[in-house]
């Protein structure tokens, strides 16, 4: 008989962090620098700089004690818990034409061998712990740098009659680089938590079924032909989606752990985790959530702010 209150496995948060551009996402990771983790952000899109800020401004919720959450101590540390490197494609200008290096897959990759921001020196993401959060940022970015490393091997970049020419091989063996990228991250030996920021594309899902009967789901946006967004899901215990609505001042930012109409969701405590959570405060709401069902010896930063 299996006992439930014992982990063969690692604790950590494996999680899909799904939603359109501007829902919210990356400033919503600032709730688990004030709850005490220590935020890694891997910053493919340019756009991390809008913690700034959360972290600085007086205004900010993150620097204010928040009761069930976080402890005035532990906000007056949310600036110094979060760490971010922009990582973005380089560029070899010919002419008026930008052609990308390839290069953006091989700094993602050095990262996560030896990670170095400043006198933030934490090493290879296998020696990070479960109070550590591995931030991808995003994966759309994530997956045209494996296509782009992929290009840059058979000279297809920038050079020749078949420039920017993509054939079956390249996307398979691109295809290759992220899934052995998420097999590790999905490991147990990386014991860190990991969050992958995701846009959504809606596409109807693979089967014999007729297309007409058929609806549009939303997945994680990846490029290619032979699309592999709905595999993506396979490699995390924990998926969710950011949603905007309204306009300022009126604005609801949400976030969902069940699934809708559209979105399949993954929600693995569901008498745990509540249906959705407002995302100025969710992210931590979550892990509290979640990390108040794991046995006792399971270290739990947010404990403390109880």
């Amino acid at each position: 008989m299996p006992k439930f209150t014992q982990y063969n496995t690692t604790p950590a948060i494996k999680m899909l962090y799904l939603g359109h551009s501007g829902a919210g996402k990356t400033g919503s990771l600032v709730s688990l620098a004030a709850a005490g983790y220590r935020v890694r952000i891997i910053d493919l899109d340019g756009k991390a700089g809008i913690i700034r800020d959360f972290v600085t401004n007086p205004k900010s919720i993150y620097l204010r004690q928040r009761p069930g959450l976080w402890t005035a101590e532990q906000a007056a540390k949310t600036a110094e818990n979060i760490s971010y490197v922009t990582l973005t494609e380089g560029y070899n200008i010919q002419g008026a034409n930008a052609f990308p290096k390839g290069d953006s897959w091989l700094k993602i990759g050095k990262m996560l061998n030896d990670w170095v921001d400043g006198d933030d020196r934490p090493g290879n993401i296998g020696k990070w712990g479960p109070n550590d959060v591995l931030v991808i940022d995003s994966f759309s970015r994530y997956c045209e740098g494996a296509m782009n490393f992929q290009l840059s091997l058979t000279g297809h970049l920038t050079s020749g009659p078949q420039v920017g020419s993509i054939g079956n091989n390249d996307y398979s063996h691109a295809y290759g680089y992220i899934r052995n990228q998420l097999q590790l991250l999905k490991s147990d030996e990386v014991k860190c938590n990991v969050i992958l920021i995701c846009h959504i594309i809606f596409m109807e899902p693979p089967g014999p079924q007729v297309s007409a009967n058929r609806q549009a789901r939303g997945f994680p946006q990846v490029f290619g032909r032979a699309n592999i967004s709905p595999q993506i899901s396979q490699f995390f215990g924990h998926s969710i989606r950011a949603t905007s609505v309204g306009n300022h001042p009126a604005i609801k930012r949400t976030i969902y752990t069940n699934n809708d109409e559209n979105v399949e969701l993954i929600n693995p405590a569901p008498f745990t985790i509540k249906p959705e959570y407002n995302l100025e405060t969710g992210l931590a709401e979550y892990f509290r959530d979640y990390r108040s069902g794991l046995p006792q010896e399971v270290p739990i930063v947010a404990e403390a702010a109880k």
